[in-house]
This record gives structure tokens, sequence and C-alpha cells, in this order.
């Protein structure tokens, strides 16, 4: 009888190990899928960090587009008397402009002369030649003025050719209503980066003989 009973007592006490061994497993497979959700959460939490780093980096580097619209900008300057203009192959100045008296055997159909004394200077590595015709003047309403052929100093031409690194002196006439601002404009012929430079030549600024 005391073996049977034994026996019983075996059974129960094997049972019962089984038994703790089977809840100690979840417990344990539990805490190994929470370390994992953490391990996986920080993994995240750095990724999100290097985007937003990387964001950042962006941004600061973005105050350099301003800098590129303000050269464009600054090469669409409207210049003045004096002030020179670089465009293709030449640095251009009206160094004077003065209203001048028309010839007595050519009058001048609007009225006045304008007269405007140029500096150009060849800044590129071959001779070129900048002519009057590439010029055009203009008051402030767009109406064109004519040139002005009556005196016989002759206007800039392209019968004077510059060399690299050499200036060139020379003139524009123009045959001019009286109004309170003139409009110079110079355009390339033969460039094909930067068409037009212009002068603004208020009424105030030009010089009377």
């Amino acid at each position: 009888m005391k073996k049977i009973i034994f026996a019983f007592l075996s059974v129960f006490l094997v049972l019962g190990i089984l038994s703790a061994c089977s809840d100690t497993e979840p417990a344990n497979s539990s805490k190994d899928s929470k370390e994992t959700d953490i391990k996986e959460q920080d993994h995240k939490n750095n990724e999100e960090k290097e985007s937003a780093s990387e964001e950042s980096k962006k941004t600061k580097e973005e105050p350099d587009k301003p800098q590129e619209e303000n050269k464009t900008v600054q090469s669409n300057k409207i210049y003045k008397i004096g002030e020179t203009a670089k465009i293709g192959n030449f640095e251009i100045t009206i160094t004077n402009a003065t209203f001048t008296k028309p010839d007595e055997y050519t009058p001048a159909k609007k009225g006045s002369v304008l007269t405007l004394d140029l500096r150009v200077k060849n800044i590129s590595d071959s001779s070129d030649v900048i002519d009057s015709t590439d010029f055009s003047l203009s008051d402030a309403t767009g109406n064109m003025d004519k040139d002005y052929y009556g005196y016989d100093e002759e206007a800039i031409s392209a019968s004077d050719r510059i060399n690299p690194g050499k200036t060139l002196t020379g003139k524009l006439f123009y045959d001019i209503p009286n109004v309170n601002v003139y409009e110079l404009q110079y355009e390339a012929p033969f460039s094909l980066k930067e068409k037009k430079i212009i002068w603004k030549l208020p009424k105030s600024d030009i010089q009377y003989p």
C-alpha cells in the first residue's frame, strides 16, 4: 500500500514540475518580445533623428539661393552717367552728357541735340568693334530718337577696331525733344548671354554748353 501511495505522490510531483516549467516559458517569451519591441522602437527613433538632422542641414544650406537672385537683379541694373557697365567683350561708360547746339546748316528736327561721350574698353582676348548703331535713345514713354548727323565729327564707329585691353573714346549724337528723362540702350549684337544694358539720363544730369 505504501508503494502505491508513493507512486501517486511521485506522479503528482512530476506533473507539478512540468506545470511550473510551462508557466515560466511564456513569461520568458513575453519578456523577450518586449525587449524586441523596445529595440525596434529605438531603431525607429534613431532613424527619425537622422532624418531630422538631414532636413536641418538642407535648411541651413538654402540661404545661398537669395544670393543668386541678387546677382540676377544686379545684372539688370539701370546705370547712370559716370557708371561703368560690363557686357559681352566691353566695359562701357557714359562719361558725359551735354545739350549741344545744332549745326547752322543742319537744324535738329525735334529742337535739340544730345551729345554723349563714351569710353569703351575691350576686356576680352580678341579684337572687337562697337558702333553707334548698337545704341538707341528713347524718352520715358518709349518714343525713339533719331541719330543726328549734322556735325563734322562722326559718331563712334565699327571702323575703329579695339584690341584686347585697349580703350576707345567716342561720341553719340541724337536729335531730341525737350523731355525730363532720356533712356540710352546698348544691345550687344553677338552676345548670347547678355542682351542689353540701359542708362537713365535725367535732364537734370545733362550739361549745357
